[in-house]
């Protein structure tokens, strides 16, 4: 959210002492130096930016969803001799089957 300098989930006082402290200084600077437009410099767009945020909260993310992708079953590899022929047979076991 523009004006979280601190990403602590609001913009307040602490996000204001950040940005002050970079305020219409040199280039280079970053979102936690109050760069909230990304062009490099701390200055009124910045401060304008902060200000339509000012004593909000966001909320916390999402706990990410877990996934769950079926458990790949082993695979057991066994060699099948017969006169003058060799094969790989590959039969799919469960585990709970070997």
């Amino acid at each position: 959210m523009p004006g979280d300098a601190n990403d602590d989930l609001t913009v307040d006082f602490k996000d204001l002492a950040l940005m002050a402290q970079n305020y219409n200084l040199s280039g280079g600077k970053q979102w936690i130096d109050g760069d909230f437009n990304g062009d490099g410099v701390v200055d009124f767009l910045d401060l304008a930016l902060m200000a339509q945020n000012y004593n909000t909260t966001r909320p916390p993310p999402a706990p990410a969803a877990i996934q769950s992708a079926a458990p790949k079953q082993p695979v057991k590899s066994s060699v099948v001799v017969r006169p003058g022929n060799a094969q790989i047979v590959r039969r799919r076991f469960s585990i709970s089957a070997i």
